[in-house]
């Protein structure tokens, strides 16, 4: 039963968040394609990140991915997939690396006092 809760809890999510995106964003800047790559890369080179949600003000920091889908990532011992289409941004310490990769795989990207971050949409 409480798996049951949590799917439809994260179903009841993923639809408020699609109807946000619908009715606020200009467009979405990433498919869950490069999300996924970020995240993979992220997870080789264990990087500390924030990931920064569409719906709420939780920035959530990130000290190692704990599962990856093919759609989402959990990033702490909750049990909570966060939905690519969730992210809002995500930041993490400016490194040429990381830099070198996101140009390489065509992802768009600010660097701000020494942090990069990496928007999901544009508003």
């Amino acid at each position: 039963y409480k798996n049951q809760h949590i799917g439809s809890l994260r179903n009841s999510r993923i639809a408020k968040t699609r109807k946000f995106i619908l009715s606020n964003t200009k467009s979405s800047l990433l498919n869950n394609t490069k999300w996924l790559k970020i995240f993979e890369e992220l997870e080789k080179n264990k990087n500390v990140f924030w990931l920064k949600n569409l719906l709420t003000e939780n920035v959530q920091k990130c000290q190692f991915i704990r599962e990856l889908e093919i759609t989402s990532v959990l990033i702490d011992e909750s049990g909570d997939f966060i939905e690519f289409l969730e992210i809002e941004s995500l930041i993490l310490q400016e490194s040429s690396e990381m830099e070198d990769f996101l140009i390489r795989h065509n992802v768009p990207f600010l660097i701000q006092n020494s942090m990069i971050e990496i928007n999901g949409y544009t508003f």
